[in-house]
């Protein structure tokens, strides 16, 4: 895959770096230092890589319909582009690259606040409410 990757990225082949599987301590620094992360995947669920990125404040782009617009509000906390569709992913690449570092900054943030809702301690707060609820509306409604 890199080869055909590097062979249709034409003139533009030595911008292509890939980097094989790496631990995450030699991984985070990379992250903490990029522009922005791009994962323009076909199909995801609330991948690993876009969480991390987002809790390292970073601006990522991912592609609408695939699980990233579960973690992602275009514009807001991150950009969305249109599944195998590279003009969208360029267009976003190009609005990303064009972000004052103010606005990369309050989407980066804006990305912290929102993995910090995936908490455990909230999230399973928040499950356990739930089938409270549930038992609660259950045991009222077999005392009818």
């Amino acid at each position: 895959m890199v080869r055909q990757i590097i062979q249709k990225a034409g003139i533009y082949k030595n911008r292509v770096i890939y980097i094989k599987p790496i631990p995450h301590e030699k991984l985070y620094p990379i992250i903490r230092h990029a522009y922005a992360v791009v994962l323009p995947s076909r199909i995801d669920n609330l991948p690993n890589a876009c969480i991390e990125a987002m809790a390292l404040k970073k601006v990522v782009i991912g592609t609408d319909g695939t699980s990233f617009e579960q973690l992602i509000t275009d514009k807001e906390s991150g950009f969305l582009c249109k599944t195998d569709d590279p003009d969208d992913l360029l267009r976003v690449m190009n609005k990303v690259i064009a972000l004052t570092s103010q606005e990369r900054e309050q989407i980066g943030e804006n990305a912290y606040a929102r993995i910090q809702q995936l908490d455990p301690d909230i999230v399973v707060n928040s499950l356990v409410s739930l089938y409270k609820s549930v038992i609660r509306k259950k045991k009222l409604s077999y005392q009818k």
